[in-house]
């Protein structure tokens, strides 16, 4: 097979990062001789995190300027495309233009689908440009395919899911009163538009019928935000522990603040009985699945979530409720705890999902396109239409 370039964020404190880095942890696990470069986003080393696995890193590219002026000839070119992270500078299609003049293969990742302009025309041009476009579920083929892109060269590949360790950290010696608390996690990076403040509000509603009920906070503010949003979000934190205390169940609330390591975040996991998403939906048309819960749902219980596009792909896996609605939110929990056939019977449904989209699975389903790409079109053009999973 020909060398992979790998275009994105990586070891770094990002949503794209951190799928790229599965991604290519999983590659090397099912074709350990595979050549896989990583062209990576400028970052000071102080941004950087400690990678999964060992590949060769070039840091070549910055938001503000984002050229691709590799000397690469004859390979597979492969560009994780996030519109907050690329942005609509036309400069991004003449360096890949200029990669395709190389004869090389181009892959194209969008994870997220925008249906309003300046996006549509490059999202339209990249699909065009493209000799492969991978989405990762059905909503986000569909919004493609609304706003006019060429789709015989789309694909729909999952979001890979994460698979929970069975060594993990005990985390009773750093929380004493977690000790016959039954957990309802809620992770990522805290924001209001995540649903904490509804969680809170549907828990004062639950929390005398299930004594041993408690929740676990765990994330931080996202990196990227300003000084401004950092403190905003502080004092959203504060409005939390205030209506807990208000509310007498402050000793059932486990704040675990600050970026969570896989090992510390698969210890909060493991003790989960219920996985909540009221998210509330973006006030922009946009399509995409959540990394931030495929790295949990491989855990393997009920999960809750609200209507919006980021729980799209999971389909009826999840129980889906209406949004921005705390009493229904709290009915939903009692509902799935209350009768243990529909407990069951969603936790079997979120189990057989995780394993179908395991980060194994993805790879194996990534190795078929490139090859494919590469023995259906060996001077980058076309190919028909067709998918990877059903």
């Amino acid at each position: 097979m020909k060398n992979i370039n790998i275009i994105s964020t990586f070891n770094q404190i990002c949503g794209i990062s951190t799928y790229s880095q599965f991604l290519v942890e999983a590659l090397k696990r099912e074709k350990s001789e595979l050549d896989i470069r990583i062209l990576a986003e400028k970052a000071k080393n102080k941004d950087l995190i400690k990678g999964i696995v060992k590949v060769p890193i070039k840091r070549t590219w910055a938001r503000t300027e984002p050229k691709f002026e590799f000397q690469i000839k004859e390979n597979i070119v492969h560009v994780q495309y996030e519109p907050g992270i690329f942005g609509v500078d036309k400069r991004i299609l003449d360096s890949l233009l200029n990669l395709k003049r190389r004869k090389n293969i181009l892959v194209i990742t969008h994870h997220v689908i925008a249906e309003y302009e300046p996006f549509i025309t490059l999202q339209k041009a990249l699909s065009y440009l493209a000799d492969a476009v991978i989405v990762h579920s059905q909503d986000q083929y569909q919004a493609l395919q609304k706003i006019g892109a060429y789709m015989d060269k789309t694909v729909i590949i999952p979001h890979g899911t994460y698979q929970q360790p069975e060594i993990i950290q005990d985390l009773n010696q750093f929380y004493p009163n977690l000790i016959d608390k039954e957990l309802i996690v809620i992770h990522g990076f805290i924001s209001a538009d995540k649903g904490h403040h509804l969680i809170f509000e549907a828990f004062k509603r639950i929390m005398d019928k299930y004594p041993n009920l408690a929740l676990a906070i765990v994330g931080s503010p996202h990196p990227g935000h300003d000084r401004n949003s950092k403190w905003i979000l502080r004092q959203y934190v504060k409005t939390l522990m205030k209506f807990a205390i208000k509310n007498k169940f402050e000793d059932k609330v486990f704040f675990d603040l600050g970026f969570a390591s896989d090992a510390r975040l698969d210890s909060w996991l493991a003790r989960a009985k219920l996985l909540l998403y009221p998210l509330e939906q973006s006030p922009q048309p946009i399509h995409s699945s959540s990394g931030n819960i495929h790295r949990a749902i491989g855990v393997g219980v009920p999960v809750i979530g609200s209507n919006t596009h980021r729980l799209k792909d999971l389909g009826d896996n999840a129980m889906i409720i209406t949004n921005n609605n705390p009493v229904e939110l709290a009915s939903a929990i009692s509902y799935i705890l209350d009768n243990k056939n529909i407990f069951d019977e969603y936790k079997e449904k979120i189990q057989k999902y995780s394993k179908l989209t395991s980060w194994e699975n993805v790879a194996k389903q990534h190795l078929e396109l490139y090859n494919k790409v590469i023995f259906n079109n060996p001077d980058s053009r076309f190919f028909g239409c067709w998918r990877m999973i059903s």
